[in-house]
């Protein structure tokens, strides 16, 4: 069973693009060193994933046998806790187990659940012994101090696919993200659209108040966007004003419903921020339907000229004095 927020849970987990093959040295190397610290024949990293197959990297098993192991790996990303059994064909909740009743049988587990940046449970750091064992602490604060260098590895690779002033994806993200994704939409002839958004004056408001001032309207309109869009969507900035949505908002009623989510929410921020700087934006859209072969080059163009139609038709905002 997994956690109630398991959609959150493997949506993080998809974007931070973790290694989709077994030839990953880093995370190979960190279950090696699990295995040798702990004395265990067999070491493992798993991220838990929904429509196939966990993502291993494995020390001293097999992938089809290192596949069972899922089960006990389960219980801690559900408990978001470390889960030690002491032996196996003891326990009700593993005695069943292939690889517990049959050979490598196993019989004890330790096992530290791994921690996205973002705070998700991504999946499990863990040993496996055949034969029951009752562990030190020294060698369960070994687990967790390796489980420890495992997450720093997450976040190093986070960096380089996140903006790090407003957390979302940066252009290197978008456009890793963005192709499979278009990939999956048009094989299964479902329709798309890419939202370009630039927020007004920000120019103006660097050179008058400072980058701070600049740098804040950033981030609370990156956390509006974020507020409006779904799991399933991709949200980026591209550098500077710019961000951009790529949703499956298929039609333009769909595409006004989400601009007016967001403009309720940026009225409302507004609001609350007194006489502070305001915020607006400006925005363009265009949409693929199911048959078109329009690259995603020529999208953002068409989304960009949209954009600045929308841009010159509004009216100047000028800024508050200090």
């Amino acid at each position: 069973m997994l956690p109630v927020n398991d959609a959150k849970r493997l949506h993080s987990l998809y974007m931070l693009d973790l290694p989709d093959n077994r030839e990953e040295k880093r995370f190979d190397r960190l279950t090696r060193v699990a295995r040798r610290c702990l004395s265990a024949p067999v070491g493992l990293i798993s991220l838990i994933e929904k429509d196939r197959p966990a993502l291993m990297f494995c020390s001293g098993l097999n992938e089809k046998d290192a596949s069972q192991v899922v089960s006990f790996c389960d219980c801690v990303v559900h408990s978001e806790e470390m889960l030690v059994v002491e032996d196996a064909s003891a326990d009700e909740r593993f005695n069943a187990n292939l690889l517990v009743t049959g050979v490598p049988f196993i019989r004890f587990y330790a096992g530290c659940p791994l921690r996205l940046p973002g705070g998700d449970i991504a999946g499990t750091l863990c040993v496996v012994d055949t034969r029951p064992r009752i562990p030190d602490g020294e060698e369960l604060t070994l687990l967790k101090d390796i489980a420890a260098l495992v997450e720093e590895e997450f976040y190093i690779i986070s960096l380089a696919l996140t903006d790090a002033l407003t957390g979302v994806l940066n252009r290197r993200g978008f456009y890793k993200k963005c192709e499979p994704w278009i990939t999956l939409k048009k094989k299964r002839k479902q329709a798309f659209c890419i939202i370009l958004f630039d927020l007004d004056n920000l120019k103006p408001v660097n050179d008058k108040y400072g980058h701070v001032a600049g740098d804040q309207l950033l981030q609370q309109f990156a956390g509006i966007l974020r507020r409006s869009t779904g799991q399933g969507d991709i949200l980026a900035r591209l550098g500077g004003d710019e961000f951009v949505v790529l949703t499956d908002c298929s039609d333009m009623r769909e595409i006004i419903l989400f601009t007016e989510k967001m403009s309720n929410l940026t009225s409302l921020y507004n609001q609350n921020n007194g006489s502070s700087l305001p915020l607006s934006y400006s925005w363009g859209v265009s949409i693929n339907t199911p048959g078109d072969t329009v690259p995603l080059s020529d999208m953002l163009i068409q989304s960009d000229r949209n954009m600045y139609d929308n841009k010159r038709a509004k009216k100047s905002v000028s800024l508050p004095e200090t």
